[in-house]
């Protein structure tokens, strides 16, 4: 037999020969008819009584015409409507289980009824990847298939793998995973928080050295400059020579030496540390430090303010007396 009709996504194959000309065009015609309407649903999100009356219509004859000429692969009309309600966000649940009872799924059938997912809330360090688990619901639902879908996948990225999903962080950012049932759309969602983990620590300056009583503060440098977590704690290997507080300041106490280390709160491998040397004040040391103590001591400093300026004006003075006794 010449065969005419062309074949189209799903529909019977155009080189079998158990199907007439006339069968072929009037399943071609249904089959176009349907998606039709599937297309106007996709662009409105609501199915009226008229359009789920004439998809009933299509559906019914579409089958009864696959099965008059034995067509084992008839139900592939439910398979194409499926496939092109898949990924349409706005057919409600309630729609969706409408149109499946349109497309007269077999009597042994069992339709989703929803889904869940092993994490609904991650923090992803970037170059990290970690998996997500979907189950649909019941048990025994008939069409367990399962898409995913991320809001960037420039930040997290989805690879799908059944009801699998492998996500991968790329830069920092907050974005939604999507589960979606392939069947009745129901969906559910993980919110996944990619974020810059420390790799470097280190402290300036990388040596100190301190007289006792003195007191000095560290920096420390955290990289990279974006790492979500740059918290650091300071402690001294030997505190009875000096001590260090939560800040970063050192404060030398006895002679001896000591390491004062910076440890990263969000990884603790990650550490920097200095030395610091602490010298005893020789008696004169003493004196000069009292002395400097005392000079700046607001009492001191206004003395001085004020002998100072008594200065300059005897100055200026003496030169405006000696340029008038020259004109003289």
């Amino acid at each position: 037999m010449l065969m005419v009709f062309s074949a189209f996504p799903g529909a019977v194959n155009a080189n079998r020969d158990d199907m007439t000309i006339e069968q072929q065009m009037m399943l071609r015609r249904h089959y176009r008819e349907s998606t039709r309407i599937i297309r106007d649903l996709r662009g409105s999100g609501v199915i009226t009584p008229e359009m789920a009356d004439e998809l009933q219509k299509h559906v019914d004859q579409w089958y009864e015409i696959a099965r008059d000429a034995g067509d084992s692969d008839y139900k592939d009309l439910t398979r194409i409507i499926d496939e092109m309600l898949q990924d349409q966000d706005h057919i409600s649940p309630g729609q969706r289980r409408q149109i499946d009872s349109i497309l007269k799924k077999p009597t042994d059938y069992v339709m989703v009824t929803g889904i869940r997912i092993d994490k609904s809330n991650l923090v992803l360090p970037i170059g990290h990847e970690e998996t997500i688990t979907a189950t649909v619901f019941p048990a025994d639902a008939t069409n367990k298939g399962v898409y995913w879908r991320t809001e960037d996948p420039l930040i997290v990225s989805v690879e799908a793998e059944g009801r699998t999903a492998k996500v991968t962080a790329h830069s920092p950012g907050s974005v939604k995973i999507t589960a979606v049932t392939s069947e009745g759309n129901y969906r559910i969602h993980c919110q996944v928080e990619a974020i810059v983990l420390v790799s470097s620590l280190a402290i300036e300056p990388n040596q100190l050295e301190l007289y006792t009583g003195e007191s000095s503060e560290l920096r420390a440098i955290v990289e990279p400059s974006d790492a979500i977590d740059k918290s650091i704690k300071w402690l001294s290997t030997n505190p009875a020579v000096a001590r260090v507080d939560n800040t970063g300041i050192v404060k030398a106490l006895t002679e001896g030496e000591s390491r004062i280390i910076a440890r990263s709160i969000q990884d603790e491998t990650i550490a920097a540390y200095t030395t610091v040397n602490v010298i005893e004040e020789s008696a004169t040391q003493v004196s000069d430090n009292i002395l400097l103590e005392r000079l700046n001591e607001p009492a001191i400093l206004l003395s001085i303010s004020i002998v100072s300026a008594a200065i300059l004006i005897l100055c200026i003075l003496l030169f405006f007396y000696k340029a008038k006794k020259k004109r003289a």
